[in-house]
């Protein structure tokens, strides 16, 4: 994944698209919107693709671009929603998104992880976002993941702990559960796919400096069968059906592929 200043210089902004309903060749929505170069790198995450599996595939719904400020207002984060069609087209201002979401505490880096899937089994498009510097109890830097239910039907500007049907704590200190570092070539932290087999698509969340046993920051991967079931406030480690850790010491195992 990589990053890009916004046109404000208003901290680095990251970005996933459902561009389908849009006709966009190549998801080429930041330019015309934000006034982006095609040069500059954005980090793009489409619809998921179509699977055997009917109950895995999303149905036609309202494209949605949404983009993320992980460091507004003190790097709590902010996140965008635009809801597509024939009329978002020119210039706009980021604050005049149908739906805003603010990170809960500065500091937590809300946004630095996006993805756009179907993890709840209900045929509507979710929004998965992160936090890695999320602090909750005392915890430091554990990080934690949110599941918005029904992106396309969100509005107004919501809070991210009172909005989300789900949040995944991070299972240690300075895990940072969703971190997503900003450089060419960087990791995807939060993500989605159907690992069970059951026709649902199951959460993937990446840990990328867990350690386990006394190894360094090897990272660990989890991945959370979707459904009913992802709902309310859950820990990482408890809720997870598989969890996958890296090799060697400094590995930082995250990139996942969808």
């Amino acid at each position: 994944m990589e990053d890009t200043k916004m046109a404000n210089g208003n901290g680095w902004i990251r970005a996933a698209c459902v561009c389908a309903a849009l006709s966009l060749a190549g998801c080429n929505c930041f330019e015309d919107l934000f006034g982006i170069d095609d040069d500059d790198p954005v980090f793009v995450a489409n619809s998921p693709a179509p699977s055997a599996s009917p109950a895995a595939t999303p149905p036609p719904a309202p494209s949605l671009l949404v983009i993320a400020a992980p460091r507004f207002n003190g790097n709590t984060g902010r996140v965008y929603i635009f809801r597509g069609g024939p009329g978002l087209v020119g210039t706009l201002a980021a604050g005049t998104a149908d739906a805003i979401i603010d990170g809960e505490a500065a500091g937590d880096y809300f946004g630095d992880g996006l993805a756009l899937a179907d993890v709840a089994g209900d045929r509507a498009v979710d929004l998965l976002v992160t936090a890695p510097s999320h602090e909750e109890a005392g915890a430091l830097n554990r990080g934690r993941a949110y599941v918005f239910a029904g992106a396309t039907g969100l509005s107004g500007i919501l809070g991210a702990a009172a909005a989300s049907s789900a949040r995944i704590d991070g299972e240690n200190n300075t895990d940072n559960l969703g971190r997503a570092d900003g450089v060419v070539g960087g990791r995807l932290a939060v993500g989605a796919a159907d690992v069970t087999g059951d026709g649902t698509a199951d959460l993937l969340a990446a840990a990328v400096e867990h350690e386990e046993a006394g190894a360094t920051s090897r990272g660990r991967v989890y991945v959370l069968t979707g459904g009913a079931g992802l709902s309310g406030t859950l820990g990482a480690a408890a809720a997870s059906s598989l969890r996958v850790d890296g090799e060697n010491d400094f590995d930082r195992l995250s990139t996942l592929a969808q």
